[in-house]
């Protein structure tokens, strides 16, 4: 398909070999290097010892800083080529760039890449092998020069103005490296300056550094590549120099300063202590940050980018968390006045001469969740005064919903499980108590009373064939928290797994799982089982969440690693809501198998099959996209897809990821123009992501 084609061709990513990006922070940490190592030079200078030292250091620093010049200008011509590579790479992300001109778009890309790569090549020639014609002027060393130097040495006093620039002149005349470059009017005129010492205090030095933007990468391609080789006579190297200084004669010659000039030299001439200076290479730092500065352009494409990358990052809500929901709380009076008034409104109602209005109170209580010290102070007192065993019982309830533990209120509602017609109305409050005390640390659970005797009580009623089965299993769910080794409370919740009932099978998986931390295959199977049959979207939800708990090596154990994997897979299209879509997103991530999701996935989008691109675009509204040229495949297929449902679920899955980009609103307001339900898609999704700004 056309799409499909496009998308591998303009694939911003760059694999085997270094990036345009590395090459250039590459070549700016060359200058760093190299400007760290003049400074340390001219730390050296300042602490010699000898004359023979001195004049060494000064050579070392004139080649320092020759060299952090050439970095500065290849620094220069790589940060403008790399700009318009990234000016062009920007123009294929347009819509209308297609066929012959995304063709010649992708050449003049490879061109510059090509002439950046060769750039950075060239920078890496000895620095021996540099042309001393068109770029360069190289002359010899600075060995044997001791008279000259002298006169710019801390050995000796320092000269007038008149003497320091006639030496200076000398010097020139013999070695430097100068930075015209040949067939330019402004040879001359962008030399860099120097000044002298005047009196003997040192001048501010300045540096002007042609421009890049007047150069090509051929210019320094033939100034590199032109060697002086060493069969060269001396006759051609003096030739050489002739010819040169008849060209400037007419005008005098200016060279960078000796990095002597930048020393503070002492008034004594005599003293070899120098005083404490500061380096400040204005231009270089300012150059240096000017070629780390992004164009504008540069920086709208980054945030775009970034946001591409991280739309699977909490796209959704996660599910609601496993713990137990029903636990207690205290009401504080200064936070909450209002439900404080309220409950003492209902604890003055405990002892009203109405009895219907304290039974209602009782109740009311117990479903309120406060365990505030007067409501569980009203309601024992209530207990142990009250004649009427319907007051009594919803006291009794209460107290059980608020984990109220104490010695008569424990004796009291175990006298209720004897009783069968409210056993089950028992059981059901003492559930989600015991939930909440086996939940928390053992060294904050409050201690039972009678353990012993009320373990007992519950293994009569699971073994009890009288009972109903959800007796039963209300009575095992109490005992597993009581006691995580019964083996009467395990033999019941591992039968509950083969019911018919989806709510009986439900809360044997949430124990087994949750507090006995039973996680085989049997398990396991009755999880999917749940994901996949179950006509509660809530024990679905919980069913992909226990997945999520259970983790990947307990599966991957039991051997049922494809199996869930595939069962996931499928409830990501086949999953008729939201919600559930989002829980299974959630566990795929937390059991790492997000990567090959996506790759599955987005292989699907490339396929003949209609069914599977209207899977794979489903799957992708919901699990998110990782890469940019999966957007742009998207926005295509809106465009030239015959199937009308995949443009359909294409508009949703970006409402659904609430994606806000330029081309994906554009695109949309583009379909909006048109007539039939792919038009009112597009409206209504750009209601909705409007809105959300």
């Amino acid at each position: 398909m056309f799409y499909s084609m496009r998308s591998d061709s303009i694939d911003l990513s760059q694999e085997g070999g270094i990036s345009n990006e590395q090459l250039l922070a590459n070549q700016v940490e060359k200058v760093k290097q190299t400007q760290v190592e003049l400074e340390t030079v001219l730390l050296d200078i300042e602490n010699a010892k000898t004359e023979e030292e001195y004049n060494q250091l000064i050579v070392t620093a004139q080649k320092l800083e020759r060299m952090c010049q050439r970095h500065m200008l290849v620094l220069n011509m790589a940060h403008k080529i790399y700009a318009d590579i990234q000016w062009h790479r920007e123009e294929l992300i347009k819509p209308g760039i297609v066929g012959r001109e995304m063709r010649m778009v992708l050449e003049k890309i490879t061109e510059l890449e090509n002439q950046l790569q060769d750039l950075v090549a060239l920078q890496k020639a000895p620095q021996e092998s540099r042309s001393t014609a068109k770029g360069f002027h190289k002359t010899r060393p600075l060995s044997g020069r001791s008279d000259e130097i002298k006169t710019h040495k801390k050995f000796s006093a320092p000269l007038e103005f008149s003497s320091q620039q006639q030496t200076m002149q000398n010097i020139d005349e013999e070695e430097s490296l100068s930075w015209d470059y040949a067939g330019t009017k402004q040879g001359h005129d962008q030399q860099v300056k120097s000044q002298t010492y005047v009196s003997g205090a040192p001048s501010e030095c300045a540096s002007e550094f042609p421009d890049p933007k007047e150069f090509h990468v051929s210019h320094l391609q033939e100034s590199f590549r032109e060697t002086m080789t060493p069969e060269r006579s001396l006759q051609d190297l003096s030739h050489t120099d002739d010819k040169h200084q008849a060209t400037t004669k007419s005008e005098k010659r200016i060279f960078p300063p000796l990095p002597s000039m930048w020393i503070k030299v002492a008034a004594q001439s005599q003293s070899l202590r120098l005083q404490p200076q500061e380096m400040n290479q204005y231009n270089l730092s300012h150059q240096i940050g000017l070629a780390l500065q992004q164009p504008r352009g540069r920086k709208h494409k980054t945030k775009r980018d970034r946001s591409v990358q991280k739309l699977w990052v909490a796209s959704f809500p996660a599910p609601d968390s496993l713990e137990a929901k029903n636990k207690c709380r205290v009401i504080d009076v200064q936070k909450d006045p209002m439900k404080w008034q309220r409950l003492q409104g209902l604890v003055q109602s405990l002892n009203s001469d109405i009895m219907q209005e304290r039974k209602d109170a009782a109740k009311a209580l117990g479903w309120l969740g406060a365990n505030n010290d007067f409501v569980i102070s009203g309601l024992c007192t209530t207990l142990q005064t009250s004649k009427n065993p319907n007051l009594t019982y919803e006291a009794a309830k209460a107290l059980i919903l608020l984990g109220c533990w104490e010695k008569n209120v424990v004796r009291k509602w175990m006298q209720y499980l004897n009783v069968p017609e409210v056993r089950e109305d028992i059981l059901l409050a003492l559930v989600p108590s015991l939930q909440t005390w086996a939940s928390s640390p053992e060294n904050q659970r409050f201690p039972i009373h009678a353990t012993t005797n009320l373990i007992d009580i519950l293994e009569k009623i699971v073994a009890s064939e009288d009972s109903s089965g959800n007796v039963n299993l209300q009575a095992a769910t109490c005992l597993a928290y009581l006691d995580a080794n019964s083996e009467h409370a395990m033999d019941k919740l591992l039968s509950c797994l083969n019911d018919k009932s989806t709510r009986k099978k439900m809360q044997a998986i949430d124990v087994l799982v949750l507090h006995l931390k039973v996680h085989n295959d049997r398990t396991i199977q009755a999880i999917l089982d749940q994901l996949e049959k179950s006509t509660v979207y809530k024990h679905r939800v919980q069913a992909s969440a226990l997945l999520g708990f259970i983790g990947i090596q307990p599966i991957q154990a039991a051997n049922m690693e494809e199996k869930v994997f595939e069962m996931l897979r499928q409830k990501l299209h086949c999953e008729p809501l939201q919600v559930v879509k989002q829980s299974v997103a959630v566990t795929i991530d937390a059991l790492g198998v997000k990567k090959k999701m996506w790759d599955i996935i987005e292989k699907q989008l490339k396929e003949k099959n209609e069914k599977s691109r209207k899977e794979a675009v489903i799957s992708l509204g919901i699990l998110g996209l990782r890469r940019n040229w999966v957007l742009r495949l998207l926005l295509e297929m809106l465009e030239l897809d015959k199937s009308d449902m995949i443009r359909f679920q294409i508009i949703r899955a970006f409402t659904h990821l609430g994606l806000k980009d330029a081309t994906v609103l554009r695109s949309l307001q583009l379909r909006e123009q048109g007539d039939g339900r792919l038009a009112k898609e597009a409206s209504k999704a750009l209601k909705i992501l409007l809105k959300a700004d």
